[in-house]
């Protein structure tokens, strides 16, 4: 942690769901975790609160949306790359935090060329996907393909 950023607290606060939510289930839902910070402190792992002071030899992540863009790079047997293809693409950089370790349950599946962590993906769960950009402020094409395979998990899911 740095003078300009401070840890989140990750004490979870309690959510009122219907009695009859089926918690088993709902692990199973398909899900997308866009900007992953919370969702890392739910999976046992660990963050770079601030990447400058954290990883000082990467380059600056926290650019402007208009024009900041880094390559990154998948593992080939990944469901991230069987969605987006298995070259190299250019991501949004807007962030200054990462993961530093992921959970046991999960599995880095992209980074950029610096070495930062950028997509994690579930080990065990069929579609449970998390990425450090925003796909949604990306061009259609570019996007379009992670959240059509967000949709059609879904649309299996509901159908069990």
């Amino acid at each position: 942690s740095t003078p300009d950023s401070k840890p989140q607290d990750s004490e979870q606060k309690p959510l009122n769901f219907h009695p009859a939510f089926d918690w088993q289930r709902s692990e199973l839902i398909p899900s997308l975790n866009i900007v992953m910070e919370e969702y890392i402190h739910r999976t046992t792992g660990a963050l770079h609160y601030h990447l400058p002071h954290d990883m000082p030899d990467a380059h600056d992540h926290q650019l402007d949306d208009a024009q900041g863009r880094h390559r990154l790079e998948f593992e080939e047997d990944s469901h991230l790359a069987s969605l987006l293809g298995p070259d190299p693409i250019e991501v949004n950089s807007l962030h200054h935090q990462a993961i530093a370790l992921p959970g046991p349950e999960l599995r880095v599946v992209a980074r950029s060329l610096d070495g930062v962590i950028e997509a994690v993906e579930h080990l065990t769960r069929s579609f449970c996907i998390g990425v450090q950009w925003h796909p949604e402020k990306l061009p259609a094409a570019a996007s379009r393909p992670l959240f059509v395979g967000l949709v059609s998990a879904a649309r299996e899911f509901a159908a069990q």
